[in-house]
């Protein structure tokens, strides 16, 4: 009885919600792009609202009709507003299937990334079961809601979805705490590039407006500034950061590191910290200090990420490293 009074008093409100699902899959995606740390350009999210924007202009006669006319709009369900229903209908079957399928494929590819590492941040693939659960349910809602099903048994399979949620968000949030790290944020920006093979990587980057010269100079900026100023040492250091700092577009210098070091920017960072450790921890002043103590200067945020990524570009672990190393220049151990 409440509802019905609402919208005999605000009919326009009822003909703006029909428009309203096209929104659904594009904040799904949004939501998921925001935990994994993906921030979208503004032209892609003023492009991703066009065919809410459009669904609406084609009801512009519906918002601008006097009151009494836009109640008969809603108690005739909709009669002479045949074709704007329809194409209404065909953009929130269109909305629905292109960010939902985006949704699984970029839970798919941050899958993969995190598959890359060989002790992944357990919080972020926590987050990427979260987000895949999220998406199945939503998806089979919006799925349940096109088809000519009785509405009970939407309102059943909504209802198991919310009992879900808390359950999940309760148990996750409350007891785990599951949020994404900065490692976590890390393997989805530079891992994308690293499921890349080479050869794709050097097509993509010869088609680069980026000229040889600015390339150089743009690396001997950058190793410069990272040899002086060391901002690796700052565990939240993204590609984002530095290139603010170095005041280049992160494309520019995701593509020197790529194609003059080898190496994605994350592989490149840890390769300087490694170094950094190494130096600090042969440095006699720093013999009072533990091996983890000095890791933990360098920028690494966890034991496990110290050792996996010391193990990865040395060969060895960081004892066993530098014990060889003591022997070889008769350096007193720690």
């Amino acid at each position: 009885m409440f509802i019905h009074q609402l919208y005999f008093n605000y009919p326009k409100v009822l003909i703006f919600s029909f428009t309203l699902p096209i929104l659904h899959p594009l904040l799904l995606f949004s939501y998921i792009k925001e935990n994994f740390g993906i921030k979208a350009v503004l032209w892609q999210n003023l492009a991703y609202l066009l065919p809410f924007i459009v669904a609406n202009l084609i009801f512009i006669d519906a918002y601008l009709v006097d009151h009494g006319e836009a109640v008969r709009i809603i108690e005739q369900e909709g009669k002479g507003y045949e074709w704007q229903i329809k194409v209404n209908y065909i953009l929130i079957i269109l909305s629905g299937a292109f960010f939902i399928s985006k949704s699984f494929l970029l839970i798919g590819r941050t899958k993969k990334i995190a598959g890359l590492y060989e002790a992944p941040n357990l919080e972020f693939v926590q987050k990427i079961f979260w987000c895949r659960n999220l998406c199945i349910w939503i998806s089979g809602i919006w799925i349940l809601a096109l088809t000519p099903l009785p509405e009970e048994y939407i309102y059943i399979t909504f209802v198991l979805f919310l009992i879900w949620l808390g359950f999940t968000g309760i148990r996750n949030f409350l007891f785990t705490n599951p949020k994404v790290s900065d490692q976590g944020i890390y393997m989805v920006k530079e891992g994308l590039e690293a499921l890349e093979i080479p050869e794709k990587r050097e097509i993509r980057y010869k088609k680069s407006s980026l000229h040889p010269e600015q390339a150089n100079e743009i690396h001997e900026r950058m190793t410069t500034f990272l040899q002086t100023e060391k901002p690796f040492k700052d565990s939240a250091l993204s590609l984002d950061t530095l290139s603010e700092l170095l005041e280049v577009h992160p494309n520019y210098l995701s593509e020197v590191i790529n194609s003059m070091e080898n190496k994605n920017f994350n592989e490149y960072i840890n390769e300087m910290r490694i170094e950094e450790f190494i130096c600090l921890a042969t440095d006699p002043k720093n013999q009072r200090f533990t091996y983890l103590s000095i890791a933990y200067d360098c920028g690494f945020n966890s034991k496990a990420s110290f050792h996996r990524n010391f193990k990865k570009i040395k060969g060895a672990t960081p004892k066993e490293f530098l014990d060889n190393m003591y022997q070889k220049n008769s350096i007193p151990q720690q």
